[in-house]
């Protein structure tokens, strides 16, 4: 995981930072607005972007969502099968 977040970086070049201040500057909601299909989200406990995931469940009440506990901010990496079964959990009540 370190390994392919350096390279990562060092493929990006001196524009790394890019990426972030779009992601940032997006006005999320709007797009989230658009959706019609149900949606799943997840989070991490620990993960830094927690604070920002808060309140988009609450903006989007009708949503699933799930704080998986003990996880970081790579929770897809470090929780791959947990997130599956979250997953696999959304779609089995959807039908």
């Amino acid at each position: 995981l370190c390994h392919r977040e350096a390279l990562d970086t060092l493929r990006a070049g001196e524009r790394w930072h890019e990426a972030y201040v779009a992601v940032f500057e997006q006005d999320s909601y709007t797009l989230y607005e658009k959706i019609s299909c149900p949606m799943l989200l997840l989070c991490g406990e620990n993960d830094v972007l927690l604070p920002y995931f808060e309140p988009v469940c609450k903006a989007y009440p009708d949503a699933t969502n799930a704080i998986l506990k003990g996880r970081g901010t790579y929770a897809v990496d470090n929780a791959a099968e947990e997130i599956a079964e979250k997953i696999k959990s959304f779609i089995h009540h959807l039908g």
